[in-house]
């Protein structure tokens, strides 16, 4: 019924479920199959109120916020085993809040271009106005002034405008459901047999036409879906007709409802993290590194931008310069000669264009309330001829610089992963833990890291790792006198100046910030491993001299991230001591004057560790999100083929069983059916699907497995545990 009649509705469920271990942590199975059912459809369980023998019988299930009270004043007399409740929920009309598109802003719509006429004209065209600039942005300016010439005669405009009907409503369809209308009116006003057969014919046929229009919408999705599975988010936004933010937001008290206005508070928001630059810091900082080859990069070639071409998204991504990165890509041939004077003249002139230094940010939602502007982080666009270029010189500079950067480094780091990071860290707890002992883990937070990096402070590490004089002044052309924007919908907020941070979105970013932060760790002297800004520092601890001696390490960050303008924020820094005595040692480790909090469990790179490493907790959480992920699939899906479930289900539900699995490999019974259960509900909702009744209870799982094609969880922890061991061994 939830699936089929109540999807995606409002839904509250109240009744006598006879469970009183709801609420206790046991293993019963008529428990686990109500936990399931109340995953799968992602709902919550709201009342408290238990009956005169402490016992929870009846539950209140929904999907919308809601409180149980007890009701004092009950209508009829009341049962001791169920007490009288009150439930008070909120239901809002379905009205419209959705942020409106700017009517006057226009774009070239691309995914209607003229395509041979745009590559043809490409092909053809001369870039003499280029080649003769002198001046770089002079350079980049014609460019662009060329291929817009070239949008203006193959690609039409786009201008956005609010929808009044759903997204798969065809302008035939709308033109007849006007007709419609209008010859509704018309027999409602002289109620002849005429005006009625004309208004029934066209009811039919506007009938026909939705569900025609829809069929293709559906298509379309599928079709999308197949290639793309992130455009399943588009597909039910499309289907809901929401915007991904709404017409009415608030910030600090605030409230914003004019489009313009809330593109302008977002503005606001992002620009409050940057700090202010430390003029004296970089003077003081000391050289860490010595005896470093120069590094130089004289010319980029034909080769270079060719293979580098290759690896840009042949996808619909437009930067603020309106030139979309599939056109680089399917053309680069043709725009090799303008890309390599203009990439050759940059570094003869040590200066990055103006214009490919300009930024689009997109407010994206992370969690909670989409109406607050601070759940939001910004994903920055940057020009595709500027990442092109990045493309190139990161290359050159990770190559000169791989040996000198951190081996406790894990991100963006060719060959490493979270999972490495997490490994290694996992071998150490473990050895410690079957020898009886211990092992105290300090996880710290630094503050908006990427976002907070001293430019001055990034120049003087670059010098120290070896760049040329010409290079340190390409990079301070390329850091400074940024800007960037937010835009949604045509609206555009005023323009920010980054004073602090890594250029977001960009190839040469998260580089730059392990050249940064390579010599944090050089002072620690316990173990440590770092996943970008993600930092641990760890040590077995059999007296208190090994927690003193973590204590120094402590000290020595702290005092880091003081010279190097990087806060630490020591309320978000936590302790964990793994192991299974039960006196363990327990030192209050510290920072700044602020104790550390210590964990039980504390949840690392998506993985959930708790003290004893049993993952029993993470494997709950696990299986809990994964079945709601599993219902939300399955609700907004169920239209779709079955090729295409499986591949969203393969995305978005296994995807999170299979996450990091190497370092929680289940080994209990318990564990693995638990696992197991979640994709057998969902085999067992593709056999409705293809046979129209859902197999009978104890089905064979194996039948499944082969009628589906899937092999089961199981056996792919073992595949993925050996790739894993096998790639290891290469990378040595």
């Amino acid at each position: 019924m939830l699936l089929n009649f109540l999807s995606n509705k409002d839904v509250i469920i109240v009744g006598d479920f006879n469970i009183p271990s709801f609420v206790l942590d046991e293993s019963e199975p008529k428990l686990n199959i109500l936990k399931n059912f109340i995953e799968v459809s992602d709902l919550k369980q709201y009342n408290n109120v238990k009956n005169t023998n402490g016992r929870l019988l009846d539950l209140v299930l929904s999907n919308i916020t809601c409180q149980a009270q007890r009701d004092s004043s009950s209508l009829v007399k009341e049962d001791r085993h169920h007490p009288s409740l009150i439930l008070q929920f909120s239901v809002t009309a379905q009205k419209s809040y959705n942020f409106r598109s700017n009517r006057d802003h226009r774009m070239f719509n691309f995914r209607k271009a003229n395509f041979p006429l745009m590559y043809h004209l490409v092909s053809q065209m001369s870039w003499h106005n280029v080649i003769e600039c002198t001046d770089v942005n002079d350079a980049v300016q014609q460019l662009e002034r060329n291929l817009k010439n070239i949008f203006e005669l193959s690609v039409p405009y786009k201008i956005s405008s609010p929808r009044k009907y759903p997204p798969w409503f065809s302008r035939n369809t709308i033109k007849e459901l006007k007709q419609k209308e209008l010859a509704h009116r018309l027999y409602k006003k002289h109620k002849t047999d005429d005006y009625y057969d004309r208004f029934h014919n066209l009811r039919s046929s506007v009938k026909r036409k939705i569900n025609d229009d829809y069929y293709n919408f559906l298509n379309h999705a599928e079709n999308s879906i197949s290639s793309d599975p992130t455009q399943f988010w588009n597909f039910i936004r499309n289907k809901k007709g929401n915007s991904r933010i709404p017409g009415v937001m608030r910030m600090e008290g605030s409230v914003f409802e004019n489009e313009q206005d809330i593109v302008d508070a977002f503005g606001r928001y992002f620009s409050s993290v940057y700090n202010i630059p430390n003029v004296t810091l970089a003077d003081d900082l000391p050289q860490k590194y010595f005896n470093q080859p120069a590094i130089t990069i004289t010319t980029i070639t034909e080769a270079d931008v060719i293979n580098s071409s290759k690896k840009l998204k042949n996808k619909l991504i437009i930067g603020p310069d309106q030139i979309p990165s599939f056109l680089i890509k399917d053309c680069i041939f043709p725009l090799l000669q303008p890309l390599l004077y203009i990439y050759n003249l940059i570094l003869k002139t040590n200066t990055f264009p103006q214009a490919w230094k300009l930024a689009k940010i997109t407010p994206v939602l992370k969690k909670g309330d989409p109406s607050q502007i601070s759940n939001y982080r910004p994903i920055s666009v940057l020009c595709n001829f500027a990442k092109l270029f990045e493309m190139i010189i990161y290359w050159c500079i990770y190559s000169a610089t791989k040996e000198t950067l951190s081996t406790d480094q894990h991100g963006f780091i060719d060959k490493k992963s979270c999972v490495t990071n997490l490994a290694c860290l996992t071998q150490t707890i473990c050895e410690n833990l079957d020898d009886r002992g211990q092992v105290d883990v300090v996880y710290m937070d630094m503050q908006k890291a990427f976002d907070r990096i001293d430019l001055g402070v990034l120049l003087k590490k670059l010098g120290f790792f070896g760049f040329t004089d010409d290079l340190l002044s390409l990079f301070k052309s390329y850091l400074f006198d940024r800007n960037q924007y937010v835009e949604f919908e045509g609206y555009r907020s005023s323009l920010i100046t980054p004073t602090s941070g890594i250029p977001q979105g960009s190839n040469l970013g998260p580089l730059l910030f392990l050249l940064y932060i390579n010599d944090l760790t050089l002072d620690v002297k316990c173990s440590k491993l770092l996943y970008a800004d993600d930092l641990k520092i760890y040590c077995s601890v059999v007296t208190n001299d090994d927690c003193l001696a973590l204590q120094q390490d402590i000290d020595a960050i702290s005092a880091w991230s003081l010279s190097n303008h990087l806060e630490l924020n020591p309320d978000k820094c936590s302790v964990v001591s793994y192991t299974k005595k039960n006196n363990p040692i327990t030192f209050p480790y510290h920072m700044n004057h602020t104790i550390l909090s210590r964990q039980e469990q504390i949840r690392d790179l998506g993985i959930l560790f708790d003290q004893k490493m049993s993952f029993a907790p993470h494997i709950e959480s696990t299986v809990s999100s994964a079945n709601r992920m599993l219902g939300f699939v399955i609700r907004n899906g169920r239209q779709f083929s079955i090729s295409v479930l499986k591949l969203l289900y393969t995305s978005y539900v296994r995807s999170k069983l299979e996450y990091g699995v190497l370092i929680w490999y289940p080994y209990y019974v318990t564990h693995i059916s638990q696992i197991e259960r979640v994709q057998r509900k969902f085999l067992k909702y593709l056999y409705f699907k293809k046979f129209g009744v859902f197999p009978e209870r104890g089905f064979d799982y194996s039948i499944l497995l082969n009628e589906a094609k899937i092999i089961s969880l199981n056996k792919r922890r073992i595949y993925l545990a050996s790739a894993f061991c096998i790639n290891c061994y290469t990378a040595i």
